[in-house]
């Protein structure tokens, strides 16, 4: 499939595969289904009702769901007038670009409007909206591009934005300028949306985000109910760590807009973009009373120790964030379990163990063209769940759950599933502490074979039981995993074997 780069130099790429959304393999554009896992390549459940609705399309004509890829679009452009409306972006039939992928999404409720228009650091308007992805399962131009220029995006978080503009590699791709901090900050993870495509065309340059509009609320998360402090500590302690890396970039404003602040599955924080700094740029100092006001409105309690903390990062004017992440460390150390905390936080010693590492990295990240990755690299892509796993978590309760259905096609049910758990209780004068581990197992029966109930069935309790017998005081490790899982293959091709059927 031939399909035009929507850049100023107008390039033409062969875009000739389809990736499977669950295998993750390469197909040709005439494929329906995968040829690597049968996973449609046209349609797909809605997850609200169940209804077939098509990748391209952004709604469920059922029930009204938002089901398509929906992205955030920042349009920038010196030029831009008052009057400027959505519709100066359709140009192309309803899309906004030349090969009519990205087409204009306007959602039916108002709970999930953006601004339109929002003034920048340069006091240029910048508009912001929001798109379906009609090719979802097409790579985009810009992860074509960047794929072929793998050297220089590896260089970017560690070369001042003058260096990178002037590299002959980033003026061949023809990238707008406003999509550079995305890149420089990428080693960030999901605290910052992934950049999704971008272009320029003229004086007008298009970036497009992962959507998070959707997402939940901080500010709304810190008014439904109170949390407990292990909580409020743990988003406060990310906030001064994301300063860290935002601030000397320019683009601290970011953590003072509150329609800016979320929450993502796993309860960090998150951005829903970059915020540029204006030419009075906001403080370390403006943070922490935000942070403050935030944080201390009813129903949420801030220990007087911990305000503290606060409290001397101000009188400071910004004074040491080393040490104050140190303080706040500390203070967690001392921190009793609440009677009343019903988090399921999880006990990760193994994790505090490394405080140190991960913090002095997290703060040196702009000082030093070391990551964590150079530290160890085995974590290389996993610095986002390392910056955030600083804090102790305290395991108050825990209840587990199974269920399989056969589904729509088969007659009966094939699947398969196991959950053991071992769980220990310590309560004292100050409270109750738990402890626990578990193997949770779900195995998928190959539905047309021959006993596909049996072999899930078998394949779930070996597993169980190889680990009830291996499994000592720390994790298991990928070795030990891996073969267990080939005990339950070897266990179900034995039977296979013997019974001379598949």
């Amino acid at each position: 499939m031939l399909v035009d780069c929507p850049s100023a130099h107008s390039l033409s790429l062969t875009l000739p595969m389809l990736i499977c959304p669950q295998c993750h393999s390469e197909n040709p554009n005439r494929n329906h289904f995968c040829q690597g896992c049968g996973t449609s390549l046209t349609d797909h459940p809605c997850p609200v009702c169940g209804s077939n609705v098509l990748l391209s399309e952004a709604l469920c004509g059922n029930c009204g769901a938002v089901t398509g890829k929906i992205l955030t679009v920042l349009f920038h452009n010196t030029q831009i007038e008052a009057g400027f409306t959505p519709n100066c972006l359709e140009h192309y039939d309803g899309h906004i670009d030349v090969g009519q992928r990205y087409r204009m999404f306007r959602p039916s409720d108002n709970s999930n409007a953006i601004p339109d228009i929002a003034l920048d650091a340069a006091a240029h308007y910048q508009f912001v909206t929001q798109v379906v992805d009609g090719q979802p399962l097409q790579p985009s131009i810009l992860k074509i591009l960047l794929s072929q220029a793998a050297s220089l995006l590896e260089r970017i978080p560690h070369l001042a934005p003058e260096a990178i503009l002037a590299d002959p590699l980033w003026q061949n791709l023809g990238l707008p300028v406003s999509v550079l901090p995305y890149l420089q900050l990428r080693d960030l993870g999901s605290k910052l949306p992934e950049v999704y495509d971008a272009w320029q065309e003229g004086a007008s340059e298009f970036v497009l985000l992962l959507d998070r509009h959707r997402w939940p609320l901080l500010a709304d998360s810190l008014q439904q109910q109170r949390l407990p402090t292990l909580q409020l500590v743990f988003w406060i302690n990310q906030s001064l760590l994301l300063w860290q890396a935002l601030a000397p970039l320019g683009f601290g404003q970011s953590l003072l807009v509150t329609d800016n602040l979320r929450i993502d599955e796993d309860q960090n924080l998150a951005l829903v973009r970059l915020y540029a700094d204006g030419e009075s740029a906001p403080c370390l100092g403006d943070l922490v009373r935000y942070l403050k006001t935030q944080f201390t409105q009813p129903p949420q309690v801030l220990p007087a120790s911990f305000l503290a903390i606060l409290e001397q990062l101000l009188a400071t004017e910004g004074g040491n964030l080393q040490q104050t992440l140190a303080a706040i460390k500390a203070f967690v150390n001392h921190l009793e379990p609440e009677a009343d905390d019903t988090a399921d936080w999880v006990s990760s010693p193994e994790l505090f163990s490394d405080f140190e590492t991960i913090q002095d990295e997290a703060l040196n990240f702009h000082e030093s063209p070391s990551t964590v990755a150079d530290i160890n690299p085995n974590l290389e892509g996993e610095t986002d769940d390392l910056t955030t796993a600083i804090l102790p978590m305290q395991l108050t309760s825990l209840c587990e759950a199974g269920y399989t259905d056969r589904g729509t096609k088969r007659a009966h049910n094939e699947d398969y599933f196991g959950v053991s758990t071992q769980l220990e209780v310590y309560r004292n004068n100050y409270g109750k502490t738990v402890k626990a581990r578990g193997v949770y197992v779900v195995c998928d029966g190959m539905g047309g074979h021959a006993a596909g109930e049996v072999a899930s069935e078998l394949a779930v309790k070996t597993l169980q039981e190889f680990f009830r017998q291996t499994w000592q005081d720390q994790l298991p490790s990928t070795t030990q995993i891996s073969e267990a899982i080939a005990q339950a293959n070897q266990a179900i091709y034995s039977i296979n074997q013997a019974n001379a059927r598949s």
